[in-house]
């Protein structure tokens, strides 16, 4: 059961490759298309005592006390270390600190994993000016303290749950790698990478996994099994969103929360019940029954796409876009009992899909469909979910 739990909150990490370079950034104006591999350490922390600590000291038990230090961050009830300001602030003055960084951020998206495997989640906030994404920064908790670490946009594309992402130096020039945290930098282990390679008066392209030199079609299936791995989801920035997504992780770290009738009014096995139901009628493709059993209105996210369901018909309308053969293989196998939940709703696999008590009338219904990349659906009135 506890492996389970961990997977859902925390998807494990790819093996450890050679460290190949590593990265700190002066200030948030650093140019987007700034190379990972010419970055490098500089101290910048708290306390010269402490230049290259273990990322793994001090680690709390459990993490209750983790995901709480980060929504105090979040909801600008705490301060956190920022790498790059050598100081500690409130996101609030991180975000408009425009002498030190050209202009004013704001937080469009955030996730939250494990990026570095000490099971203890990070959380990755998108930053963007002017409606542009320009940065990302990463929170880390470490002895009892979070840091902040800023990498350009361009340095941390598609995430992935295993913690492992896309950077891009150039169209010639790009690879994949993982973050490890340090109190003064972060460094990027790289896995895989490909660049250009200057042999007297031609230039070639190299290909290289591990560090070693590999051939092009042995890269491109490297690339090819990293690009197949499952994004993360990024969640609209809000407070409620906030307290929502952390909440969930709160639940879920905990090994004896189980799915009571106190949260929904419904036996165990009525929610064991309603989860190997909505698991059948989708792998029957049973679509009218199906749509008897979601609570409408309901945003969508599948993949790339933000679908909006108004109401039955329109879900009719769009079940093949919903319910396709990626989305239905992954549910197959879900897991229907003991399943987990908290006040927001139960889960089936690993958040794909949420449902909760419909106040309305009392029934269990389908409120989340997020599959993929995207954000947690929000009611008209543009608040986060709430249970019925």
């Amino acid at each position: 059961m506890k492996s389970r739990i961990m997977y859902i909150l925390l998807v494990f990490l790819l093996s450890t490759s050679i460290t190949a370079c590593s990265s700190s950034k002066n200030n948030l104006t650093s140019n987007n298309s700034s190379s990972v591999s010419d970055s490098k350490i500089t101290d910048t922390s708290p306390s010269s005592d402490s230049e290259s600590e273990n990322t793994n000291a001090m680690m709390p038990s459990n993490n209750n006390s983790v995901l709480e230090a980060y929504k105090s961050v979040l909801l600008n009830n705490d301060e956190f270390f920022s790498i790059d300001n050598k100081k500690r602030l409130s996101l609030n003055d991180f975000l408009t600190n425009k002498e030190t960084n050209g202009t004013i951020f704001e937080v469009t998206h955030f996730t939250v994993l494990d990026m570095d495997g000490d099971e203890v989640p990070e959380v990755v906030l998108e930053l963007a000016a002017d409606n542009n994404p320009e940065f990302y920064e990463v929170l880390h908790y470490m002895d009892d303290t979070i840091y902040g670490y800023n990498i350009v946009y361009r340095g941390l594309e598609e995430l992935k749950t295993d913690g492992t992402f896309q950077y891009s130096n150039g169209a010639a020039d790009n690879g994949y790698g993982k973050l490890k945290f340090q109190s003064n930098a972060y460094e990027t282990d790289i896995l895989g990478y490909m660049k250009p390679i200057q042999n007297n008066d031609n230039i070639t392209i190299g290909y290289f996994i591990n560090n070693k030199s590999v051939t092009e079609e042995s890269y491109n299936s490297f690339m090819k099994e990293e690009d197949e791995k499952k994004d993360v989801v990024w969640h609209e920035f809000s407070q409620k969103n906030v307290e929502t997504e952390l909440s969930v992780h709160l639940t879920l770290q905990d090994e004896e929360m189980k799915p009571m009738e106190i949260y929904s009014g419904h036996s165990k096995e009525e929610i064991e019940d309603f989860a190997k139901k909505v698991v059948e009628l989708i792998q029957n493709d049973e679509s009218q029954d199906l749509a008897e059993i979601i609570q409408y209105p309901l945003n969508i996210n599948l993949d790339e796409q933000k679908i909006y369901v108004k109401d039955k018909d329109t879900f009719l309308e769009k079940y093949n876009l919903i319910f396709n053969d990626k989305f239905k293989l992954q549910i197959k196998d879900a897991y229907t009992k003991d399943i987990w939940g908290n006040s927001v709703g139960f889960i089936i696999g690993n958040g794909d899909i949420w449902f909760a008590n419909d106040s309305s009338d009392g029934k269990l219904k389908i409120i989340v469909i997020n599959s993929g990349k995207g954000e947690m659906p929000k009611d008209e009135q543009g608040d986060g979910i709430t249970q019925g």
